[in-house]
């Protein structure tokens, strides 16, 4: 095996089409090889040249390509929601240990309601530019207490 085959981990797979490398001798008083690295660039423009497109099949022929991206770039919002479903302490959807499958069914229907509230909650507080790990980082403090009057007689 050459000596650059073995080293094939030191550039990153998706670049290694635009740097070239090669592993020069040990220097006298050195314990390893010298790297040498350079830009091919001819390859670096092409690539260059592609930074932030996005190629997005849609069968929506009916919306406005603007519409379209808008709806594409608001992905994150999903994907913060799972991140945020994924918080053991904000909603701990993990083995839950009920013996009936009706808390189970209860407790994740209870997760996907907080989940909501989250995002309502956020919409409503959308001027204070909170994102919404914030608002659950601000909110964690408080403590939700519900009295209810009990009547005479009545469990």
């Amino acid at each position: 095996m050459r000596a650059t085959e073995g080293r094939s981990g030191i550039i990153y797979k998706d670049f290694r089409s635009v740097f070239g490398y090669k592993i020069g001798a040990v220097l006298p008083g050195k314990k390893k090889p010298t790297p040498e690295v350079w830009t091919l660039d001819d390859v670096e423009k092409k690539r260059y040249a592609g930074f932030g497109k996005t190629i997005v099949f849609t069968d929506l022929h009916a919306w406005h390509s603007k519409k379209i991206a808008k709806t594409y770039n608001q992905k994150y919002l999903v994907e913060d929601d799972f991140k945020l479903l994924n918080d053991v302490l904000l909603v701990p959807v993990g083995p839950v240990n009920h013996h009936k499958d009706f808390n189970i069914r209860a407790h994740i229907f209870l997760c996907v309601v907080g989940m909501i509230f989250y995002r309502y909650l956020a919409w409503k507080c959308k001027h204070l530019r909170l994102s919404i790990v914030r608002l659950v980082d601000e909110l964690g403090g408080y403590v939700l207490l519900l009295c209810r009057r009990r009547l005479v007689g009545t469990l």
